[in-house]
């Protein structure tokens, strides 16, 4: 069983750094975002270099101890990870994320892990105060992704009217998963099929995450516009009042005379230019005015103006050619988005509006066939 696990801990090196040096240059093909797949790739080697720690140790014979150096070491893998997932959070600055939640932590490991060196007798005591530490930054990191991803996501429905590429949802799942998988690591100290298990399901997540890295795409904006509040009605913007207002025509008028809403891939910013305005007065003049989102507005008008007149008048139609037609990038936007707006499915709509036009046609036919004769 030694040496499988040798051998699975030596392909996982290699798989690693062969990830990783792939994603610092580029060889394969080239990111949207190379700022993230470059950071990815340091994580990457860096999980690489404890893997082939695992291997030094198996050859020399050295039994894995928790509470020893090397699992010290290995405490550093899951912060390093979530720092990535961290700082992709904030597209606009993905390096200075990362050294900003990174340094701390390195510079308070290193003491301990010092202290560790230094004092071999209370070693075991040192290490239980590392883990303490390193479990508490995981969880605080885990709550600034979660906050980030809200403002994130928040600001893709003001700004964009698509998600597809740029919504980082995959993040919440893989942070879970990251996280549970290292719960599993310190259950395989009892167990070599547990570790087995653990190597496994690493290497799965990992495929997954260099993979969403690769083709992510992010919303363009500063940081203050990822992190902008939802507030109330400022006074500048009461001030501005008629300005927002003349905006509220323009837009109107030409959503109503040139249907831009049908873009798949239209942007606050793009119709702002349409329409002869700049993406501020247009977003205030709907998040105050409208009370409602971009991404909301676009939609309601997609399903409104072209969805719903071709479930209601053309039934060869399918709900796929219908998304499509509507300005939606995929039929699962366009169900949820119509469920939204709707309360049920473009499926259950067509069917509802089928009856309706069958129980109209058979009242119109009661009201035209004559009495009988008395």
């Amino acid at each position: 069983m030694e040496e499988f696990e040798l051998l699975i801990s030596g392909g996982s090196a290699a798989l690693f750094f062969f990830w990783g040096i792939d994603l610092l240059t580029g060889t394969r093909n080239k990111s949207s975002c190379p700022d993230a797949c470059r950071v990815l790739g340091v994580v990457t080697l860096v999980w690489a270099g404890l893997f082939i720690k695992d291997c030094v140790l198996y050859l020399a014979g050295a039994p894995f101890v928790f509470g020893g150096i090397p699992s010290a070491l290995d405490l550093m893998s899951v912060p390093v990870a979530l720092m990535y997932l961290f700082a992709i959070c904030r597209p606009d600055m993905v390096f200075s994320s990362c050294l900003k939640v990174g340094i701390p932590y390195f510079a308070g490991w290193g003491l301990f892990f010092a202290g560790m060196l230094l004092f071999p007798s209370y070693r075991m005591k040192i290490f239980y105060v590392l883990f303490l530490f390193t479990a508490v930054y995981v969880v605080a990191l885990f709550i600034f992704i979660h906050r980030s991803l809200v403002s994130y996501h928040r600001y893709l429905r003001e700004n964009y009217s698509f998600e597809k590429q740029i919504n980082l949802r995959w993040v919440s799942y893989v942070t879970v998963l990251l996280i549970f998988n290292t719960l599993l690591f310190f259950l395989s100290y009892a167990s070599e099929w547990l570790n087995l298990g653990y190597y496994l399901i690493l290497i799965g997540l990992w495929w997954v995450l260099q993979n969403y890295a690769r083709s992510q795409e992010f919303a363009e904006g500063t940081k203050e516009e990822f992190e902008a509040g939802t507030g109330v009605l400022p006074e500048y913007v009461e001030n501005r009042k008629e300005k927002l207002e003349e905006v509220g025509r323009k837009l109107e008028k030409v959503m109503g005379e040139k249907a831009f809403y049908l873009d798949p891939e239209l942007s606050l910013a793009k119709l702002a230019g349409e329409i002869g305005t700049n993406k501020t007065y247009l977003y205030q003049y709907l998040k105050y005015y409208k009370e409602i989102s971009f991404l909301d507005y676009i939609n309601a008008l997609r399903i409104e103006k072209k969805a719903i007149p071709m479930l209601e008048g053309s039934p060869v139609s399918t709900i796929g050619e219908i998304s499509c037609a509507s300005g939606f990038q995929s039929v699962s936007t366009f169900r949820r988005a119509f469920v939204k707006m709707q309360g049920c499915s473009p499926s259950t709509y067509r069917e509802k509006a089928k009856e309706n036009r069958l129980k109209m046609q058979i009242n119109e036919n009661q009201r035209i066939v004559p009495p009988p004769p008395m």
